[in-house]
């Protein structure tokens, strides 16, 4: 879709956007080139969308993730989990990956291939196959056929000894019985796009070549590779991507008019020609685009006057900023309160109902999750052929509750003890732990819910 292009340059920002700010940044009616020119030149952009959806699915990953059917002090299952991508990306960054390319694309690829194979110490060694995850985003899948082959491609840059750095393109088909990996040192244009490739060092402006397989492995029962695609109504990217360009607009008008505001203008008033009938006399107007001004000149006319620019628009659009900002953090629901109204300034009732909203939000984004990383898990196993069936759940427990309300809410509680389940309590003093410590390893949390366990023993509850 072409808004996958433009959330990729809102998403980027920075030397990305600035490549392409005449797109933001049409030249106006009647506008003069140089004036154009120092426009751009003072192009300014502040992400808003980008921090909201940050923030938001740092909110997704605050929930736990329960792995159950494995063994996760097994070396396999331990090795994987703490280095998923061959680059040390572990289950939180990957599930990170992948919960920015849903929420700004709509959609997003996930791949498992295998590491290279070390060398077997002896004849009888079999090598186990060391599994990888690879993400990727709607524009690094170039062709497809769903869920029968899909063919990915990926850049990056290499460091050879003695080189300089070098551009790599990667290819990865995924098929349904094959999964190979071809490679090949390119060079790009402008825009990040294949201009050419090489032939020995001699660059080459041809697209088209032989690119060399690098890896292959036999596959079954379809490709290795899964794709998860979200419903109009929760891509937040396809939503929010033109309220982020309508902040960028205002952004650089209110940057355009501070520049000038305070800035000293001259302005001269000519003198209207006088009215003469004498056939002899001939009333020149003087040049007043290239007036001589100064004490060695003089100007005949009725006023000559320095007047300061007052930027009066600077308020106006500082107040439209709030707005769309405002509006757009809305959009991705991003905090408790909501974007336009301040979080003590809203009342009790409007709080709670926008946690019940927020806690929503991320229990449906929270199930998208669980259920792609399900699918990766038992790609994972496949390849691997590991006899565990695997289940992801989780990403489900949003409570925005605070440690002061839970205490609160717990004096209430009490009276009602008789007819409370023993589990029940259990549970809720348990979440008031876990609220008084935060965020800890998991040993800590472990030995927590160890000592609620002897604290909520039937003798212990009696006493209770």
């Amino acid at each position: 879709f072409p808004s996958h292009d433009t959330n990729r340059e809102l998403r980027e920002g920075g030397p990305t956007l600035t490549k392409v700010k005449y797109k933001y940044l049409p030249k106006r009616p009647g506008e003069e080139d140089d004036l154009y020119r120092l426009r751009l030149q003072k192009f300014t952009y502040t992400p808003v969308m980008a921090t909201a959806v940050r923030d938001f699915v740092a909110k997704l990953l605050a929930a736990p993730v329960h792995l159950s059917g494995i063994d996760q002090s097994d070396p396999f299952w331990s090795k994987f989990l703490n280095d998923m991508d061959g680059k040390k990306a572990d289950q939180a960054e990957v599930l990170t990956k992948i919960f920015h390319s849903l929420l700004y694309y709509g959609r997003v690829y996930v791949g498992v291939d295998q590491a290279p194979q070390p060398q077997a110490r002896s004849l009888l060694e079999s090598p186990t196959p060391s599994p990888k995850v690879f993400v990727y985003e709607p524009f690094e899948v170039i062709h497809w056929s769903d869920e029968v082959w899909y063919l990915t491609r990926t850049f990056e840059y290499r460091n050879e000894p003695m080189t300089a750095p070098a551009a790599w393109s990667r290819w990865v088909y995924w098929g349904p019985d094959e999964t190979a990996v071809y490679e090949a040192p390119v060079y790009l244009d402008r825009t990040g796009n294949i201009a050419g490739g090489f032939l020995g060092n001699r660059k080459v402006s041809k697209k088209v070549g032989i690119v060399p397989k690098v890896s292959s492995f036999q596959t079954s029962s379809g490709p290795m590779l899964v794709k998860m695609e979200l419903p109009s109504h929760l891509w937040i990217g396809g939503q929010v991507y033109l309220k982020q360009i309508e902040h960028l607009v205002v952004e650089n008008s209110w940057l355009d008019a501070g520049s000038v505001a305070g800035s000293i203008q001259r302005v001269f008033t000519p003198a209207p020609p006088t009215a003469n009938n004498d056939p002899r006399y001939v009333l020149t107007q003087p040049d007043y685009e290239d007036l001589k001004v100064g004490n060695p000149y003089l100007l005949i006319g009725n006023d000559y006057k320095f007047v300061e620019s007052t930027g009066a628009a600077i308020a106006s659009l500082t107040s439209q900023l709030e707005t769309i900002e405002g509006q757009i953090k809305d959009l991705v629901a991003m905090g408790f309160a909501s974007g336009t109204r301040g979080t003590i300034a809203q009342s009790g009732l409007s709080k709670q109902i926008d946690q019940a909203l927020l806690e929503d939000n991320l229990k449906v984004y929270g199930a998208k999750g669980v259920q792609l990383y399900q699918d990766v898990l038992e790609l994972v196993t496949r390849l691997a052929n590991r006899p565990e069936e695997p289940l992801v759940t989780g990403l489900d427990q949003y409570s925005t509750d605070t440690l002061a309300e839970m205490l609160e809410a717990t004096e209430g509680l009490m009276i009602a003890a008789d007819f409370v389940p023993d589990t029940a309590f259990r549970y809720w003093f348990a979440k008031m732990a876990r609220l008084m410590v935060g965020s800890q390893k998991p040993e800590v949390l472990q030995g927590i819910e160890s000592e609620m366990d002897d604290i909520f023993s039937e003798e212990d509850r009696l006493e209770l």
